[in-house]
């Protein structure tokens, strides 16, 4: 680590840059207990299927509303103390479904949970700009994509272990929450916080007159269009991929969190990879993904065994290319004025596809008369596809313009 590169004066860096990593990993363990739904169905016969898929979704409304609400309840009390309590919402709404039977109560732990990821979700990658310049920031954005990818999938499949004792003890896996809680609480102590904070008045202040001139491209709400369809087909895998091996009979099916955690590692890959393969496809990247992915769908709703069902969770998870494509779009087309706001909305938008996912699914079976999960595959195989017709039309459109050296 280069001390050159450091914008603010800080006795532990690498300390903090760990808590900091951490709490980004922690912000994508929403679905980590994807393969638990299969047995809490069971487990819980008055409820119906759909409402135990949204045990794994419904995090994402309070994310939203709370990811929005973040600055202002940072102007009341800190950044510093608005991610601790985030972290320590996290904590204490991750575990309590392994302590409690009533769906009521799992239910609003899980909103609990919600709300304190949306607390730290803007903090994550942009802590490491606030701390960091010039190289060494560039490097330690590269480790926590790279972390935050593999970190998820590694704790999907620890969920998977634990799921062998029972449903209840794969919630214990929220507890590594508290490692991240107590590095942020040594390590970004209050000095860390004025100073940051005098940093970001600085650069407010250079900033705010072209804010005000600024108007919101409408490239961002077709961009965050693009995001909440791409989260609401890519959800599927988690609601209903638990039901779906069950319904296929499938020897092996405990298996199923090696299978989601292959597909969250070759996501990560994936990640790893944009940047050449986009200078390779360009625009035609994510909609060649989403193809992909939609091929995964509906092979896996045909699958003879585990092993195939494995493969066609990892084409899925190559339809993660999308996510990272449309970010740099909007990065891209929009002034940095306004570049916070139109990422905090796509984002906002982004979760509300996560949350909608399963009634989205559930709609459609019922307007094609099939509601089996096997079905609610094929459905998300149908979003899939319909995302890569949008997204083929943006590219054919920008290209039209002149705009194809952007895309």
């Amino acid at each position: 680590m280069n001390k050159k590169d450091l914008r603010i004066n800080v006795a532990r860096p690498w300390l903090l840059v760990v808590a900091i990593i951490g709490m980004s990993v922690i912000g994508q363990f929403g679905n980590i207990i994807s393969a638990t739904v299969g047995q809490m169905a069971k487990s819980m016969p008055t409820v119906s299927p759909m409402a135990v898929q949204t045990i794994v979704t419904c995090v994402s409304l309070p994310t939203m509303i709370f990811d929005l609400l973040s600055p202002a309840i940072e102007r009341m009390i800190t950044k510093r103390w608005t991610i601790l309590t985030g972290l320590t919402f996290a904590l204490v709404g991750g575990i309590t479904p392994a302590f409690t039977d009533y769906f009521a109560f799992i239910y609003a732990s899980r909103l609990v949970f919600g709300a304190g990821i949306g607390l730290i979700m803007p903090y994550g990658m942009a802590l490491l700009g606030d701390i960091f310049t010039g190289e060494t920031r560039d490097n330690m954005v590269g480790y926590a994509s790279a972390a935050l990818n593999f970190g998820s999938g590694i704790s999907t499949l620890l969920v998977g272990v634990l799921l062998v004792i029972s449903w209840h003890v794969s919630f214990l896996m929220y507890g590594v929450i508290v490692v991240p809680l107590v590095l942020f609480a040594i390590g970004y102590t209050r000095n860390v916080d004025i100073q940051i904070k005098a940093n970001e008045y600085k650069a407010r202040r250079v900033q705010k007159t072209k804010a005000l001139m600024q108007r919101i491209p409408l490239i961002v709400p077709v961009s965050a269009c693009f995001l909440f369809l791409f989260l609401a087909s890519g959800c599927v895998m988690f609601t209903t991929s638990a039901m779906a091996i069950e319904e296929l009979h499938f020897k092996g099916a405990g298996f199923l969190a090696l299978a989601l955690t292959i597909s969250g590692l070759v996501s990560g890959v994936c990640t790893m990879f944009f940047g050449k393969l986009h200078r390779l496809l360009h625009g035609w990247l994510p909609v060649i993904a989403a193809v992909i992915g939609g091929l995964g769908y509906l092979w896996a709703s045909v699958a003879r065994n585990m092993v195939i069902f494995t493969f066609c969770l990892a084409m899925v998870g190559v339809a993660f290319f999308v996510y990272p494509y449309v970010n740099k779009v909007i990065l891209d087309r929009v002034d940095d004025a306004i570049k916070n706001v139109c990422v905090s909305f796509a984002l906002a938008i982004y979760n509300l596809g996560a949350f909608f996912s399963p009634y989205i699914v559930h709609v459609i079976t019922k307007i094609i008369g099939h509601g089996s999960p096997v079905w609610q595959l094929r459905v998300g195989a149908m979003m899939f596809f319909f995302l890569a017709l949008l997204m083929a039309g943006y590219v054919v459109i920008e290209k039209f313009k002149g705009e194809g050296e952007r895309l």
